[in-house]
């Protein structure tokens, strides 16, 4: 017996959704994202000037966010526009992950794609959230873990199960290296509900 909905094949109304939330990302990210206002920003600058991260900058949380807007900034520069590199990244990758998700619930394409704005407009709901913040690749890790499993429930070849759970272990890992707390709970979830969704 399926546990959950295969994928649908009709997905123009999902897809227009998950275009405007990509769109109105970008001009949030262009419109109120300026250079260098970011804590974030300023960790990896330090970071690749030989500062070092607890003993140095006394960085509050794990690491992940500033390795990874370090290396933005060495691969794109520090410009206005290499900047926002690493908020689109992470923009469109939730979108893509959302849109991915739907697929699995049994709506109508257009109803799905209410969802998928709605569900975007939700993580916006904080006054203070940004995408280049590690909020974002939390949330990141956390649409496509459920993703994982979804299509886990619907693998029948055992080294295609043994895939996809490493791969939901990465995830794992690398949100705790992100932020401890929200690692730790998708850890505890995704070997939670492993066993249900696993085929025997």
């Amino acid at each position: 017996m399926n546990l959950v909905a295969h994928p649908d094949k009709k997905r123009r109304w999902q897809i227009v959704g998950t275009a405007g939330c990509i769109l109105f990302g970008i001009a949030l990210i262009a419109n109120i994202h300026p250079i260098g206002d970011g804590l974030w920003f300023w960790y990896a600058a330090l970071l690749r000037g030989g500062h070092l991260l607890y003993a140095d900058m006394h960085v509050p949380l794990q690491p992940l966010f500033v390795l990874l807007t370090a290396w933005m900034q060495e691969l794109l520069g520090n410009g206005w526009l290499a900047s926002k590199g690493l908020a689109l990244v992470q923009l469109i990758a939730y979108c893509v992950g959302l849109l991915l998700v739907s697929g699995y619930i049994r709506w109508k394409d257009w109803q799905k794609s209410i969802l998928i704005v709605a569900v975007f407009a939700m993580t916006m709901g904080n006054p203070f959230f940004r995408f280049d913040d590690y909020h974002i690749t939390g949330y990141c890790f956390e649409v496509y873990s459920i993703y994982l499993l979804l299509r886990l429930a619907d693998e029948v070849r055992p080294l295609r199960r043994l895939l996809v759970i490493a791969v939901l272990g990465v995830l794992s890992g690398l949100s705790l290296s992100n932020r401890l707390n929200d690692g730790a709970a998708l850890f505890v979830a995704c070997g939670f509900v492993l066993p249900f969704f696993v085929r025997r």
